[in-house]
């Protein structure tokens, strides 16, 4: 998955769902990045039929700190505008997969819930 020109540190995490196409959903994490609570809940979107898609936009300044307290000051570190580019080829992505019905939903969580939208309207509703 590409999303611009140049290195891409996605650091993704992916399940996808054996045997016919599904639906997939796209996680866009808060502002401490991929924390268990939010992998918890992607988890429960595979068990109800979904492929799921976790960006860690935070891995090129470290990854998740372990904290949600310490998670604020690096997340603030990363280019705004470059994350935002990867979510929205990281949605292209899922939903032109062969094994993707093509429908496409984003749930996300503080930082991640105001970016839905723009996601939404980039990745072409």
């Amino acid at each position: 998955m590409q999303s611009r020109p140049g290195p891409v540190d996605q650091g993704i995490w992916l399940v996808r769902q054996k045997g016919k196409s599904f639906p997939s959903v796209l996680f866009v994490h808060e502002n401490r990045g991929l924390n268990p609570y939010i992998e918890d809940v992607a988890a429960f979107a595979s068990r109800s039929q979904f492929h799921r898609l976790c960006t860690r936009r935070v891995t090129s300044v470290g990854g998740y700190p372990g904290s949600d307290e310490k998670g604020p000051p690096p997340f603030r570190t990363v280019d705004g505008k470059k994350m935002t580019e990867d979510f929205v080829a990281a949605a292209k992505w899922l939903k032109a997969r062969p094994d993707s019905t093509g429908k496409l939903g984003a749930v996300g969580f503080c930082f991640g819930g105001g970016n839905g939208e723009s996601i939404g309207r980039a990745a072409g509703r």
